[in-house]
C-alpha cells in the first residue's frame, strides 16, 4: 500500500484525460464499499481510499450516465495516489500527464 490514513497525496493514475490528475488530497480512510458523497461506487478491484479534495472539486464517473459530477470527496485506488511525506526522500512526482507530454 502507499497510503495511510492522514496522508497527503497528489493523484498520479486515472481515466484517460482525467481532470483529477496531478490533484492533491487528503487520504481520509480505507474504502469499504460505502457510498461516498451519495455516489455507489463499484468493486475497484484493489485497495481503494476515500480521499477529499485540498482545494478545488475532484470528478467522479460514479453516476448513471457515467458523465461525471463534480465533489470534495470520491473513491480513489491506492495505485493512483502517491503520497506526499516529509520524513521520507523526495522523489519525482510525475503524473501521467507529465509523461505524455514528454513524448
Amino acid at each position: 500500500m502507499n497510503c495511510k490514513p492522514g496522508d497527503l497525496a497528489v493523484i498520479v493514475r486515472g481515466r484517460p484525460n482525467s481532470p483529477n490528475i496531478g490533484k492533491l488530497v487528503l487520504v481520509v480512510e480505507l474504502w469499504a464499499g460505502q457510498k461516498v458523497d451519495g455516489f455507489r461506487y463499484s468493486d475497484v478491484g484493489e485497495q481503494a481510499w476515500v480521499v477529499e479534495s485540498i482545494g478545488g472539486n475532484l470528478v467522479t464517473f460514479a453516476t448513471a450516465d457515467d458523465m461525471g459530477a463534480l465533489v470534495k470527496r470520491r473513491v480513489v485506488t491506492d495505485s493512483c495516489l502517491r503520497p506526499i511525506r516529509g520524513d521520507e526522500e523526495p522523489e519525482s512526482i510525475e503524473t501521467t500527464k507529465e509523461k505524455e507530454n514528454v513524448a
